[in-house]
């Protein structure tokens, strides 16, 4: 699976996450705050989300939470 195309980064997906773009939190904290993942996108990269409403996706080591919008990701095809 691939996160975005300007950020292109490789990663194993767990399944999906337990809450939605809008409603998942970022805590920063160098910043003492948190936001939702949503504002998070917005604010850090300029990317503002089409469907914030769409669960997240689980990804990367599944003992930490990693949390990416699906609208984000893209599949890539599996080589046997």
């Amino acid at each position: 699976m691939t996160i975005n195309e300007a950020h292109k980064r490789d990663f194993r997906a767990n399944g999906l996450g337990p809450l939605s773009s809008r409603d998942g939190v970022v805590h920063q904290e160098d910043k003492n705050r948190r936001m939702s993942v949503e504002q998070y996108l917005e604010e850090a990269y300029n990317v503002r989300l089409r469907y914030p409403g769409l669960p997240t996706l689980h990804v990367g080591n599944p003992s930490k939470t990693i949390y990416y919008p699906l609208e984000l990701c893209s599949i890539k095809k599996q080589v046997w």
